[in-house]
């Protein structure tokens, strides 16, 4: 899949999105703490793009 564009025909905001699902963001916290280096240090052999987080919350 790749982006091609945005409404109204504008460039595409994001290069690529992803959603990962966690319990709490207490959990998401351990996870950054204990892999986070190591995940986030693998990101400029891909892009120099900037990563942007956001948390969300499931509204049932």
């Amino acid at each position: 899949m790749r982006a091609v564009g945005a409404p109204g025909g504008g460039p595409p905001p994001y290069q690529m999105i992803a959603l990962l699902d966690f319990g709490s963001r207490a959990e998401f916290e351990r996870a950054v703490g204990t892999h986070g280096p190591e995940i986030l240090g693998d990101v400029p052999h891909f892009t120099s793009v900037q990563p942007v987080l956001q948390f969300n919350e499931t509204t049932d």
